[in-house]
């Protein structure tokens, strides 16, 4: 059996999560706590839908979804976000980059296993920016919202 680097590496970083979930309960910070365990759960929806749906997941789109969700969290459990210069901005980039690769998986996983959607490659890279740009939008309107509280 072949180790696979990339596999090892989710798993270690979901782990963390917990961890860091348990850190968050020792010092009551319920924000985080709660970010922790929902950053797990939803790191977990690749492996959820490969079962329930029996397909095949690439697994850098697992490891990308669990990365960018560990420094999300990382950063809001240990500091970052507060502390190290563009952490946000690094985390943005991390993230409109996975909502595009989700977005292109998506469509591809579609064309592939659906027989009522057939798409050239410029139909799919353009249905990817135009997702991944309304997913940016939405996002920062639900960023603007929060802040205002």
């Amino acid at each position: 059996m072949k180790i696979q680097i990339p596999l090892i590496a989710s798993y270690l970083m979901k782990c963390a999560m917990i961890v860091m979930g348990v850190y968050s309960i020792q010092v009551h910070d319920w924000l985080w706590m709660f970010a922790s365990f929902s950053g797990f759960i939803l790191s977990m929806a690749p492996n959820i839908i490969e079962k329930r749906f029996d397909i095949r997941i690439p697994l850098l789109l697992d490891l990308a979804v669990t990365l960018v969700i560990f420094f999300h969290v990382g950063g809001g459990v240990l500091k970052m976000y507060w502390t190290i210069p563009f952490y946000d901005k690094i985390g943005h980039f991390f993230a409109s980059a996975l909502i595009a690769f989700i977005a292109l998986t998506a469509v591809y996983l579609l064309d592939e296993y659906w027989s009522g959607l057939h798409m050239d490659l410029r139909g799919m890279i353009f249905v990817t920016i135009v997702f991944t740009m309304a997913v940016g939008v939405a996002w920062e309107i639900g960023e603007f919202g929060i802040d205002q509280f």
